[in-house]
Formats: C-alpha cells, structure tokens, sequence
C-alpha cells in the first residue's frame, strides 16, 4: 500500500470543522491557554504529517499510562481547504500507544495502534480490504503543522490558478475555431449573394411589357381595320368599340407588369440589404480573428477583394434596376397615349344608317 493510499484513511468519513478547539477557519491551529504556560512532563506530544494536499497533526497527553488527544487533520477537498478534528482517548507505554476514538466523531469508535521511536509516530490503521496501512508522523509542533497547512493552501492556489488559465486557454482555443468558421462562412455568404445579385435582371418583367405592349399595338391596328368595313353600320360600330375595349384590357395587362415590376425591384432591394448585411458580418467576423489571433489561411486581401465585388455588383444592379424603370416608363407612356388615340378616334365615328 503506497503512502499516498495510507494517508487516505485519515480523510475517509472526516467531517467538517467547526468553530471549537482552536481550530481556525484556514485549517490551521491555535495554541491553547494550557499550551501557552511552560509544559510540565505530561505536555502535549505532537507529530505531523504532510503532502501537498493534506496536513495532519496528532497530540495526546499521558497519565498514568493513559492518553487523551486529538488528530487534527487538513486538506484539499471541493477546490477549498476543509480541516477536521477527531477527539480519542487509549493507552501508551513505553514506545507503544493504541488510540480509540470517540463514538460521535467521524471516526466513529476506531481503534488504532501506533509505535514511537526515532522522533517518529508510525500508526497502523486497518482498511476495509483487510490490510493494514502503515502511515509515518515526525515530531512536530502546532507552528510545523501550521506551516504544512500553508503549503498546502498555496497548493490549492496554484492548482485553482492553472485550473482558470487551463479554462481560459480552452476557451480562447473554443473562441479562436469559432472565429474561424465564421469568417469562413461570412466570406461564403457574401461571395454566394453576390453571385446571386449578378444574375438577377429584369428580363422576364420586361418581355412582358413587350409582349403585352405588341398585342395592343395589332388589336389597334385590329380596330383600325374593324372601323372602315363598309357598310358601316350600328353593328360594326359595336364590334369597333368592343375592339377599343380589348385595347383597354390590354392596358390593363401592362398595368399588371408594373405591378410584377415593383415586385422585383422590391426582391433586388432586400437582396441588396443582405449583401449589406453580410459585408458587415464579414468585417465584423475578420475583426474577431484578429482580436483573437486565430489562425485561418484567409488573408486581408481575400476579404477586401469579395466587399469591394458585392459594392460592384450592388453599383451594377441599381443601374439595371434604373434602365428597366426607364424602359418600362416608355412603354407605359407609349400604351396610355394609343389608348387614347384610340379612345378619340372611336369618339368620332357614326354607323351609316343612322342618317
């Protein structure tokens, strides 16, 4: 059983501290008034024992043969220095001492035996595996264990400090790959709605107003014809007029590609406000790399080369949209003015028979 396994017995079921026996918050120990009077032969033994996360200290005074004390013990426990103090009472002889302790402690009525000599206490405390652990004491005092409980506070320091500067690494190493995949993905979505902006246009909406303003010029054309059929009559008259009709639905069509018209200058809009968006994302994202030195094959140049692209593009796409406005406002102009003519003209005509 190694010596680490041995001083585990002494913390298996110690509670914790409490405000008695001299016992101070730290885990160290405060000499009593009797132990501050000169020491008479039957003054407190005393002997330590440390590791770097445990101190232990045990004192006894003898009587006639018998003893009483107190095993002081302090250690490392849920990232804080907790201490407990066992009372016992036993025997001693000459280089032999057995040690019981108390019914209420956390040892709960334990036995132990010991053996002195050398200026070393060796207990031997029974495991539950039935072996017996052999733990070794040097004679000390209260400032020796004190001075041992020292050490391990400053144990307990130190471990915390590397437990936070292992987090705070781990995190900053969290923080960097996140940086880095989001400047990854900041570049992909400006470069994609990019592209996606340099093939939007207006093609589609424009045919229409082609084709819707084609028809209308040959149903006039239609209406032209229908008005000089001879005999002109109330019943050609009635089919000119229905012929002006269709000419007013197709006016109407071309009323519903400027509403189709809007609608794609309204797409290109918010098209335009993501690429805004994702530029900033990705100036924002290649601040964050920078601010945490994280290491991505991306340079400078990669990034200002995809913003100064998409402000191309966004330039590019608001002289489209500014050519098909102007297109589709001749056109608009170009069918109310035929309605018109058209309107006038029918104005003017008679049937033949109504003289």
């Amino acid at each position: 059983m190694t010596k680490a396994d041995a001083e585990q017995h002494l913390t298996t079921d110690s509670p914790n501290v409490e405000a008695s026996s001299g016992i101070s918050t730290s885990g160290t120990l405060q000499p009593s008034e009797e132990e501050i009077k000169p020491k008479e032969d039957n003054s407190p033994v005393g002997f330590v024992l440390s590791s770097p996360g445990q101190a232990s200290f045990i004192r006894w005074s003898e009587s006639e043969g018998k003893i009483s004390g107190q095993l002081q013990i302090a250690t490392i426990s849920e990232k804080r220095i907790q201490s407990a103090s066992h009372v016992f009472t036993g025997e001693q002889t000459k280089d032999e001492i057995n040690v019981t302790f108390a019914w209420t402690d956390g040892f709960a009525g334990k036995s132990w035996t010991g053996k002195i000599g050398d200026n070393k206490l060796t207990l031997f405390i029974p495991s539950s595996d039935g072996k017996i652990a052999s733990i070794e004491f040097s004679k000390g005092s209260i400032e020796d264990y004190n001075n041992a409980v020292t050490v391990i506070q400053r144990n307990l320091s130190k471990g915390l400090q590397q437990e936070e500067a292992e987090k705070q690494q781990a995190q900053l190493k969290h923080d960097q790959e996140v940086a880095v995949r989001n400047i990854v993905s900041a570049l992909d979505s400006l470069r994609a709605t990019t592209k996606d902006l340099s093939q939007f246009n207006f093609n589609d909406v424009l045919g229409d107003f082609e084709k819707d303003w084609s028809t209308m010029k040959s149903n006039y054309q239609t209406l032209r014809a229908d008005s000089v059929v001879q005999p002109f009559d109330g019943v050609q008259l009635g089919t000119v007029q229905s012929d002006l009709g269709t000419l007013e639905s197709d006016r109407g069509s071309i009323s519903s590609d400027e509403g189709s018209l809007e609608s794609s200058i309204t797409s290109l809009g918010y098209l335009m406000d993501e690429i805004q968006r994702n530029i900033n994302k990705l100036k924002n994202a290649w601040e964050e790399v920078q601010g945490l030195r994280a290491v991505t094959s991306l340079e400078l140049e990669d990034i200002n080369a995809a913003i100064t692209d998409a402000q191309k593009q966004i330039k590019a796409s608001q002289g489209i949209q500014a050519n098909a406005v102007g297109q589709v406002a001749v056109y608009v102009a170009k069918a109310d003015k035929l309605l018109k003519e058209a309107s006038n003209y029918v104005a003017t005509l008679k049937p033949n028979d109504s003289e």
